[in-house]
């Protein structure tokens, strides 16, 4: 469960060690967030500073979301400091949330291991998340990427009221930049925000940043950096620019593009073969993306990439977060001639709330999408059915005809002849594994999105395959 309110983060407050003994690059907004993180520590870290990270959500462990000089720390340090954690809120009485409990074990972690500076993501929201416990002398800069509609039942249902609580993040007197690129509501609302607190504030496209901006430019062309990961990779130097006064040498041309070559971010934009756990070699993307802004994004990043023609066909593998506005994505990802499959994702650590939606209701939402037509002959098995297009609806979660389909298609010959034993070993991680399957088979490109929990899952299992080896 969720809670927001001031309170909490004054009780969160009592548990963690003050005064901080390092700074924090404060980062909320949207969508981005995760990049600009990876980005903006790469560049603290090419000039010699021990610097911590804290993203959310996890992508795969609990502990993978707290790094110490771009390395995960170690279970044994997580769990060692959570449970002095849960030690110190029992001591005070309070009842933090997993997520709280998760921000307040980061931030000691940055203690113990004497950082300098933190690069520290909001989990949602800002002016009330568990992250947004900093003073003012604690900060380096505030951040801000884009702002669009997600996670509205906590946040508002308007541009306004969600970029007001991003905008909780603002200190007075602390540097705060912002995406250029925002809507204009967003930019007025967050200029309205600065000038009330007492904050400096900036966007990207600010004339002090332009020397950067055109070594970034020519390394984004080197590189193929597309938007919105360009975007991204401005504000994070632009920060940088902002929060140190002596602008690095290092920062030229080749010396930026030596660092940004060498940022990667799992789940996001992700080309990744999934051999082992996958018998059939075949590349695919994984993509996080999970509300309608980074869905288009990644949408641009499939017709430019995997797309050989506007009319070429891909086939997506989607689960999404019960609550999300699956209508929108829908309409955004899957074009009349792809192919989608549905699937799910298991439980999230750390994060019971978290349910998938129903493979029905996103079957019903699809089918509503599809422009009225004759339907054509119904396909040899059950759940596929064939609207007109090429477009298709399989079921990760319909074990028992994934498994005929299997056997039916492209010579596919890795499922067990004991139909009942595949049915008793058939599991969440299972069913994605034969949906995944069933996509490639097919023989076009091959994008698995929807949610982040989902790349999570797959991830996993990928990982505990080659362990197993």
């Amino acid at each position: 469960m969720i809670e927001l309110s001031v309170e909490r983060l004054e009780a969160l407050s009592r548990i963690i060690t003050r005064p901080l003994p390092w700074k924090a690059f404060h980062v909320a907004g949207t969508n981005g967030k995760g990049t600009v993180a990876a980005y903006l520590s790469a560049f603290l870290r090419a000039q010699g500073h021990r610097t911590g990270r804290f993203t959310s959500p996890h992508l795969i462990d609990r502990w993978d979301c707290i790094a110490i000089n771009e390395k995960a720390v170690n279970r044994d340090l997580f769990r060692h400091v959570e449970d002095l954690m849960i030690q110190r809120a029992q001591k005070e009485c309070v009842k933090p949330s997993e997520f709280e409990l998760l921000t307040a074990t980061a931030f000691e972690i940055f203690t113990q291991e004497k950082i300098k500076y933190a690069v520290v993501e909001c989990g949602m929201g800002g002016l009330l998340d568990a992250t947004n416990i900093f003073k003012p002398d604690e900060v380096m800069a505030s951040i801000i990427t884009q702002i669009d509609y997600d996670h509205q039942s906590f946040l508002g249902n308007t541009l306004d009221e969600i970029a007001t609580q991003k905008s909780g993040i603002m200190k007075k007197g602390v540097p705060c930049i912002a995406l250029a690129q925002n809507a204009l509501e967003v930019g007025e609302t967050l200029t309205r925000k600065a000038e009330e607190v007492g904050a400096p504030y900036f966007t990207t496209e600010h004339s002090r940043f332009q020397e950067a901006a055109e070594n970034i430019s020519s390394v984004c062309e080197e590189l193929d950096i597309m938007d919105p990961q360009a975007r991204n990779l401005v504000l994070a130097i632009d920060a940088f620019n902002l929060a140190i006064d002596d602008f690095p040498s290092e920062f030229d041309k080749t010396g930026l593009r030596s660092i940004v070559a060498g940022v990667s971010w799992p789940g996001r934009l992700q080309m990744i073969d999934l051999n082992p756990w996958i018998d059939t070699p075949s590349s695919v993307l994984l993509d996080g993306a999970h509300n309608a802004a980074s869905a288009k994004a990644l949408q641009n990043y499939v017709n430019r990439r995997l797309r050989q023609t506007q009319t070429s066909s891909v086939s997506w593998v989607l689960a999404f977060s019960a609550g999300k506005d699956i209508r929108s994505l829908l309409q955004i990802l899957a074009q009349p001639h792809d192919r989608v499959h549905i699937t799910t994702f298991g439980p999230v650590d750390g994060m019971p709330w978290v349910n998938a939606e129903s493979y029905q209701n996103i079957r019903d939402t699809l089918m509503m999408l599809q422009p009225e037509r004759e339907a054509a002959p119904k396909s040899l098995l059950d759940f596929t059915v064939d609207i007109g297009s090429n477009l298709a609806i399989s079921s990760g979660t319909d074990i028992d005809s994934q498994s005929s389909l299997l056997k039916e298609k492209a010579g596919h010959r890795n499922v067990s002849g004991d139909y009942q034993a595949f049915r008793r070993r058939a599991t969440v991680s299972r069913a994605q594994k034969t949906c995944i399957e069933c996509a490639i088979a097919e023989g076009d490109p091959v994008v698995i999105a929807g949610s982040l929990y989902l790349v999570s899952d797959i991830l996993r299992a990928l990982r505990e395959t080659r362990q197993d080896m």
